[in-house]
């Protein structure tokens, strides 16, 4: 279950990462704005995830996943909604910040469970949904189904959460 929802998660969110370019241009923002953005992003989010994590406990890595999936969340709200360089880059800076977040505890989690089989296939099942992610979306639009992508994207946001709060009910 554990590499299904990393797999799950990586489809939604890198199928959604590719709309989001697309989307934004076809909103009339530029492409030097949009690829300002995502640089300017990546670079916050590399050293907001550098800062935050220098001397930590291992523990620690492990917080809750519903903040940072509710963050995600807004994230695509904001980004699918964006109609200015400015908005796209808030959305932007949501999505960068909190996807990292995620990820990092998500597959924390998810090794922690049993590291010999999780840690043998992680990268295969991160990989594999990330490189499906966007061929997925494109196909989803081509078939003017773009909308149910998204609401999949929405939902694998806070789909680690979900998996989480399962695992503690049952």
């Amino acid at each position: 279950v554990s590499l299904g929802v990393l797999f799950a998660f990586f489809v939604g969110q890198h199928g959604f990462y590719a709309f989001s370019v697309q989307q934004a241009q076809i909103k009339g923002i530029l492409l030097s704005d949009i690829v300002f953005s995502i640089a300017f992003c990546k670079g916050i989010a590399g050293l907001y995830l550098l800062s935050t994590t220098a001397g930590r406990a291992q523990g620690a890595a492990n917080a809750g996943l519903f903040l940072p999936g509710c963050c995600l969340a807004t994230g695509i709200v904001t980004i699918t909604a964006a109609d200015t360089w400015l908005s796209l880059f808030i959305g932007l800076l949501f999505w960068e910040l909190s996807i990292n977040v995620l990820s990092a505890r998500t597959q924390a989690i998810a090794t922690g469970n049993n590291p010999a089989l999780i840690g043998r296939w992680l990268s295969a099942a991160i990989l594999s949904g990330a490189a499906l992610g966007p061929a997925i979306h494109g196909f989803a639009i081509q078939v003017d189904h773009g909308g149910i992508f998204l609401t999949f994207a929405f939902g694998t946001a806070l789909l680690p959460y979900l998996w989480q709060f399962s695992k503690r009910s049952c």
